[in-house]
């Protein structure tokens, strides 16, 4: 699940776990889990693997389970993902005090789709509202994103409460 170079590696990384499912189709068929983070050079740093049958929320718990054991926790732990119901039971079962975001580029899929299309100053706002260094500057591209489409605010408010958290990571936790 997780090889020593990678656990011993892990500490130098800002404690910020992307993890996603993706199915096998080819010889082997299942789907293959993984958790990745950023290195001092902002590069992907793998931490773990693994594979299972399909996504649900026991597979889900499994890996975080495994990834918590061969990483251990970390104060201000972020994890980043899809949507997944799994992935969400799991964190808040395994990872009970980690803050849990949702994958900006999922998150802007679901916006194209439903409102906008791909429209460009919709996907920029939205990507510089996610990446808003302060609370203040978060709030001002979510009033310019106002004027384009006041839906878009209320889906993303919608997904911030679903999810227990607002739409702003505080300027600490994305610097550290």
């Amino acid at each position: 699940m997780s090889l020593a170079a990678w656990r011993n590696g892990w500490q130098w990384c800002r404690p910020v776990i992307i993890v996603d499912g993706s199915f096998m189709k080819a010889t082997f068929r299942g789907t293959l889990l993984t958790a990745c983070a950023l290195d001092g050079n902002r590069q992907i740093f793998p931490i773990g693997f693994g594979v299972c049958d399909r996504e649900n929320n026991d597979t889900w718990k499994w890996f975080f389970t495994q990834l918590k054991q061969a990483i251990g926790d970390r104060k201000d732990l972020c994890v980043v993902s899809d949507r997944n119901e799994g992935i969400i039971n799991a964190v808040k079962q395994v990872f009970p005090y980690a803050d849990h975001g949702y994958c900006v580029q999922h998150i802007l899929g679901n916006i194209t789709t439903k409102f906008c299309g791909k429209k460009k100053r919709v996907i920029d706002l939205v990507n510089a509202a996610a990446r808003a260094s302060t609370s203040k500057l978060c709030e001002y591209l979510l009033g310019l994103l106002d004027a384009e489409d006041p839906r878009i605010r209320t889906y993303l408010e919608k997904i911030g409460k679903k999810n227990g958290r607002g739409l702003h990571l505080s300027a600490e936790s994305t610097q550290s």
